[in-house]
């Protein structure tokens, strides 16, 4: 059955134990924990990211605490990101990859602007952000990766 929903692997974002930095930022009533946004420079509004707009940083949507893990965050209100730290592992979202996928492909923005991160089929490292950190089956939407 293939996974679709942040909670079909778990209910937290960052997965291991070590600390994590956070970040406020506002929420925009689409995105949701696990997106991989940016921050939007006039709303302050998260964003999906999207290579080549104007957004600040890279960050991993954390969720709010008070709104199920599966849903997007209320808009104008205050939420938390996650400020991803290398050889962190983290559940995303990806784009449908279209067939199984294996351990250690690098993942890079997804340039269709969903908040989402696709495997790298150049097998270039250039723009990769992650990469698998276990296998994924075809038709999932979610993912554990661990960031480069």
């Amino acid at each position: 059955m293939a996974k679709t929903a942040i909670s079909d692997l778990g209910t937290r974002i960052a997965v291991g134990n070590e600390p994590e930095r956070l970040i406020s930022a506002l929420g925009n009533g689409v995105l949701k924990a696990g997106n991989v946004v940016g921050i939007n420079q006039t709303t302050k509004k998260i964003q999906a990211l999207n290579p080549g707009t104007l957004e600040l940083g890279i960050y991993i949507v954390n969720g709010d605490g008070k709104t199920a893990i599966d849903t997007a965050l209320p808009d104008g209100l205050p939420l938390s990101l996650i400020v991803p730290k290398s050889g962190h592992t983290y559940r995303v979202f990806i784009a449908d990859q279209g067939g199984a996928k294996y351990q250690g492909q690098a993942m890079k923005p997804n340039a269709s602007a969903v908040g989402e991160l696709t495997v790298n089929t150049t097998h270039a490292t250039a723009g990769c952000v992650a990469s698998l950190s276990k296998d994924i089956a075809d038709d999932d939407l979610v993912a554990e990766v661990d960031w480069l």
